[in-house]
C-alpha cells in the first residue's frame, strides 16, 4: 500500500526538485520508492484541499510556520520541514516539524534517512512515554509526573531555603455531580476545572489530575502564609464562576487542602497525605473554602482573612480611630 506524499513549496521549480527526490530514492528498509506516491502543490489552498488521506506533509515554504498551521495536518501525519538558511524561525519551526531537510543537502540518501526517523514506528517510544505521563482526558500531568517534578522541586527547595505549598483540590459532592451530568457532561466538567486551574496559577505552578474530579497542586510561597491564603482564594472564586453543561448553567463548588513544606512534612508522601487529609476536614465541614494541614498557620491565616475582610467600611462604621498622629 503506497503512503501519499503531500508537497507544499512556493517554487515550482524546488517543488520539482523534490518530487525527483522521491523518485530517486534508494531502496532501504521500509524506504522503498515504490511505497510513496507524492504530489505538488505551490497553492497553499490547492494543498489544503488534497490534504484528507496524506501520509505524510512536505512543506519548503519562506512562510513555512504558517503553512503548516493553515494545513492542520492530523496528528498521526508526520512532517517534514525543509530548512532554508536564511530561516528566521528555525527553532520554532523545528519545535513544529517531526523532521527537517536542510536546503542545501537535499539527496535522496538524505531524504531515506528523514522518512526513517519520521515514521510513526520510530517515533512512537517518545509518544508512548508522554502519553504514560499524562491524564487521557484532561492532559494535564498524571500523579505520577507531578510527584516526580515535586520531588525534584523539594530538593531545590531544601538546597535554596524556600518553601513549597502541595494542594490536594476535590470538587465538592462530585459522585453526586457525575450520576446527576452522566459520562460526557462529568467528562466536561473535569477538564473545564482542569482548564481554569492552570489558567489561576503561574507558570512557575503545576496541577496535576489526581483521579475522579480531584487534582494536586504545586504551589511556590511568598513570604507569609497570606499569599497562599489570597490564592487558595482566587482558585475558588475561579472554579465556582458559572460554567455551561449540556446546557444547563452549573456553579461548581470545591474543597482544597494546602500542605507546607517543611512545616507539614519533608517527603512527597507525607505532604499528598497531609494535604488530602485537610481536603478531607473542609468537605466534612461543608466544603467551598481551604484549610491548611498545618493548624497554627491555619489560625494564622484565617485570623488575616477576617481582617482584611473587615477592613473595607471600618471608617464609616467607626471601628478605626486615631490614638497618636505624629507631626
Amino acid at each position: 500500500m503506497k503512503t501519499r506524499v503531500l508537497i507544499c513549496s512556493d517554487d515550482a521549480a524546488r517543488m520539482e526538485a523534490l518530487l525527483a527526490l522521491f523518485t530517486a530514492l534508494p531502496d532501504l528498509p521500509g524506504i522503498e520508492a515504490s511505497t510513496w506516491d507524492a504530489d505538488g502543490y505551490t497553492s497553499v489552498a490547492d494543498a489544503s484541499k488534497h490534504m484528507d488521506g496524506a501520509g505524510l506533509l512536505v512543506v519548503d515554504h519562506a512562510e513555512a510556520l504558517a503553512v503548516i498551521d493553515a494545513l492542520e495536518p492530523a496528528p498521526e501525519v508526520p512532517v517534514i520541514a525543509v530548512l532554508r538558511a536564511t530561516e528566521a524561525d528555525a527553532d520554532a519551526l523545528l519545535a513544529r516539524a517531526d523532521e527537517f531537510l536542510p536546503e542545501a543537502d537535499a539527496s535522496p540518501l538524505l531524504l531515506a534517512r528523514t522518512l526513517r526517523l519520521c515514521r510513526p514506528d520510530a517515533r512512537l517510544p517518545g509518544e508512548i512515554e508522554y502519553l504514560a505521563q499524562r491524564d487521557s482526558l484532561t492532559g494535564l500531568p498524571n500523579r505520577r509526573l507531578f510527584e516526580r517534578q515535586l520531588e525534584l522541586a523539594l530538593l531545590g527547595a531544601e538546597r535554596h531555603d524556600r518553601r513549597i505549598a502541595l494542594g490536594w483540590f476535590s470538587l465538592d459532592a462530585f459522585d453526586d455531580l457525575a450520576r446527576e451530568l452522566g459520562q460526557t457532561g462529568t467528562e466536561a466538567l473535569i477538564v473545564a476545572t482542569g482548564e481554569r486551574l492552570e489558567k489561576g496559577l503561574r507558570r512557575s505552578d503545576l496541577v496535576a489530575r489526581a483521579n475522579g474530579g480531584s487534582f494536586l497542586l504545586m504551589l511556590e510561597l511568598g513570604g507569609y502564609a497570606g499569599d497562599l491564603a489570597y490564592t487558595a482564594e482566587k482558585l475558588l472564586d475561579t472554579i465556582s464562576a458559572p460554567l455551561l453543561i449540556d446546557g444547563a448553567r452549573r456553579r461548581p463548588r470545591a474543597s482544597l487542602g494546602l500542605a507546607l513544606f517543611p512545616q507539614s512534612g519533608r517527603s512527597v508522601g507525607e505532604l499528598v497525605r497531609e494535604a488530602h487529609a485537610a481536603a478531607d476536614e473542609v468537605t466534612a465541614a461543608g466544603g467551598d473554602d481551604f484549610r491548611f494541614f498545618d493548624a497554627e498557620l491555619d489560625v494564622v491565616s484565617r485570623r488575616q482573612r477576617q481582617i482584611e475582610d473587615a477592613l473595607p467600611g471600618a471608617i464609616e462604621r467607626g471601628e478605626l480611630s486615631v490614638t497618636y498622629q505624629p507631626r
